[in-house]
């Protein structure tokens, strides 16, 4: 992400767009989980190309730039160009930007779907194990059953007994894993909102 020297629009809400040579413009990353932060420090309200956009040097810390050591020793104008992995984090938006809310309320969306599939997973569950209860084994008292039927039922009885255990614990486990992704889930939620929250207090 080599710097622009020409005049351009910088992306951040509020940024005067400074001029002068020692400012340079920084096209957005293509990094899909960059990008995704550099939109959230943007704050930038409205419809915003974020293919194109640009943000100043001003919101970068020097530790977030490439030391240019040719130029330096050449005494040359120096090329900015960032590190991978930096973000804009200085001079920005206190307040709560568009994008910022509607990541929020795209986690929170996601929590409410996930719990829903959830619940209808279970659901599903429990209706599949009540339909697919083997009928118990039936004996004419009236007939004279011999010790080989008799064996045979039980034997019967007993794959009975054996499915109901197997399907219990097919559905101790959906439920478990269930549990387990909403409960992370939320706990990404939780470290997005602290994020956020402690960008805006820097």
């Amino acid at each position: 992400m080599a710097g622009r020297r020409h005049h351009a629009v910088c992306g951040v809400a509020d940024c005067p767009n400074p001029k002068g040579t020692e400012i340079s413009y920084h096209r957005v990353p293509k990094k899909a989980d960059v990008k995704a932060k550099w939109i959230v420090a943007c704050k930038r309200a409205g419809s915003v190309n974020w293919n194109s956009a640009l943000v100043c040097s001003t919101h970068f810390t020097e530790e977030d730039f490439v030391r240019d050591l040719r130029n330096e020793l050449l005494g040359l104008p120096l090329w900015r160009m960032l590190k991978e992995g930096a973000v804009p984090s200085r001079q920005l938006p206190r307040h709560q930007g568009p994008t910022e809310v509607s990541t929020q309320q795209s986690e929170a969306r996601m929590a409410r779907r996930a719990k829903r599939e959830s619940r209808a997973e279970v659901s599903a569950v429990w209706d599949e194990a009540e339909t697919n209860v083997p009928e118990p084994c039936q004996v004419n008292q009236e007939t004279q059953v011999s010790p080989a039927q008799a064996t045979a039922a039980v034997q019967t009885d007993g794959r009975c007994v054996a499915n109901l255990i197997q399907m219990n614990n097919n559905l101790c486990t959906k439920i478990w894993q269930q549990a387990a992704e909403i409960a992370k889930l939320r706990m990404e939620k939780r470290k997005l909102l602290t994020k956020q929250h402690k960008e805006e207090v820097v």
